[in-house]
Parts: structure tokens; C-alpha cells; sequence
């Protein structure tokens, strides 16, 4: 009764009922924009989350790991079906750090503040985004880390698909036992209290997608009349 009160209640409210199951024209579209909303969701809730220790970046590598993967090129499919990276591609995820320059920069300036902040300024400076083609090429050369958070943000993504297109209470178990199981222990950190930003990102994504196609819908009508 828990997970359907919780879970299966919000099928029933806007945007969720409308949408696009996976025989619907919409899916491909609809779907690929709820995966890169959480994909780049994630990347900023994963390093805010990481930063709220500052000790944890005592241990570089570790810390390495986490802010390449903030970096990361977020993943837009390949094809209509495809929403999520496939982590046994190892091409595919070496390409996901091609051209994160900057916001491997942007990240390791995020790092420095935090932990000038915390009074640590000569661990702030080992962070400075100087340095950002050394972290990048330990992100290359250990690639483990990064493989491991992407794929728990792929179970995660493709559990609310499932969710959304099956509308059913075993979707929604489904998403629950995944989504507990992928964000408790990403990369060492406890991110469940994230589950509920989760689905709030999805469902700001779905009202985006539903609202450009009443947008569409209206232009249509509009070139009809005029023919």
C-alpha cells in the first residue's frame, strides 16, 4: 500500500497520465529529453552531494572520479531507442569525455571555492582548474570509477521509463528497488534523499514535452486553416 500511495498515486497527476507509452509517435522524443534532463541533473546533485565533506577530496583520486563524471558529456541516444549509455562500450564512454575542457574547469573551480571555504587552502589548491588536464587524463587512465556511476545512472534512468510507459505498481516497485539500489551507494555517497528531485525533474521534462506538442498541434491547425 506504501509504494502505491507513494509512487503509483502521482501517475494520476499532470503530467503523468498523458505520458507517451512506447507504441506513441512521442516516445522516442518525449523519453530521450527525460533521460538528458536526468543526466545532467545528476551530474550537478552528484558533485553538490560529494562536496558537502570536504574531507572526501583528502583522497584525490577519488575525488578525480567524481568530478570527471560532473564533467561528462551527457549521452543523447543513438537511435529512437536508445536512451542510456551502454557502459560496455568502451569507446562509447571514453567519447563522453571528449571536449570537457571547460566544464572540467568549471567543476574544479566549484571544488577549489568549496574547499577554500572549509579552510583548506592548501588541498584547494591541488584543485585549482590548472590543473584540469591532469584530472582529466586520471579520469582516462582508471576509467572504473566513472563506468560504475554511469551505469547506476542508467539503471536509474531506464527504471523511470519502465515506470512512466508501464504505469503499473510493478513498475513502480520496480523503480523504488532500482532507484534505492543505484543511488545509495553512488560512489560511496548515500544519494536517496535525491529520489524525490528525481521525479520532480522528470515531471518538469514530461510538462516541456507535452506542452511543445500542444504548441505543435496549434501550429498545424493554424497552416491547415491557412491551405
Amino acid at each position: 500500500m506504501a509504494v502505491k500511495e507513494e509512487f503509483c498515486a502521482l501517475l494520476d497527476h499532470d503530467p503523468w497520465p498523458t505520458a507517451p507509452a512506447e507504441t506513441d509517435p512521442e516516445y522516442a522524443r518525449t523519453w530521450q529529453r527525460v533521460s538528458v534532463a536526468i543526466q545532467i541533473a545528476m551530474r550537478r546533485w552528484a558533485l553538490e552531494s560529494f562536496l558537502r565533506d570536504p574531507a572526501r577530496c583528502e583522497h584525490r583520486e577519488y575525488a578525480f572520479a567524481m568530478i570527471v563524471y560532473a564533467a561528462s558529456r551527457v549521452f543523447y541516444g543513438r537511435s529512437k531507442s536508445e536512451f542510456t549509455l551502454d557502459v560496455v562500450d568502451s569507446p562509447l564512454v571514453q567519447r563522453a569525455l571528449i571536449g570537457i575542457g571547460t566544464p572540467l574547469q568549471r567543476a574544479l573551480a566549484q571544488v577549489e571555492a568549496r574547499l577554500r571555504e572549509d579552510g583548506r587552502e592548501e588541498l584547494a589548491c591541488r584543485y585549482s582548474p590548472v590543473w584540469y588536464l591532469d584530472v582529466l587524463l586520471a579520469g582516462r587512465r582508471r576509467p572504473k570509477p566513472l563506468i560504475a556511476m554511469l551505469a547506476r545512472e542508467a539503471k536509474l534512468i531506464e527504471a523511470v521509463i519502465g515506470w512512466g510507459t508501464e504505469r503499473s505498481e510493478a513498475a513502480a516497485r520496480r523503480f523504488m528497488r532500482v532507484s534505492h539500489a543505484s543511488l545509495r551507494g553512488f560512489h560511496g555517497i548515500d544519494m536517496t534523499e535525491l529520489i524525490a528531485a528525481v521525479l520532480k525533474e522528470v515531471t518538469m521534462s514530461l510538462e516541456r514535452s507535452r506542452q511543445a506538442r500542444e504548441d505543435r498541434a496549434v501550429r498545424c491547425g493554424v497552416a491547415g486553416s491557412l491551405d
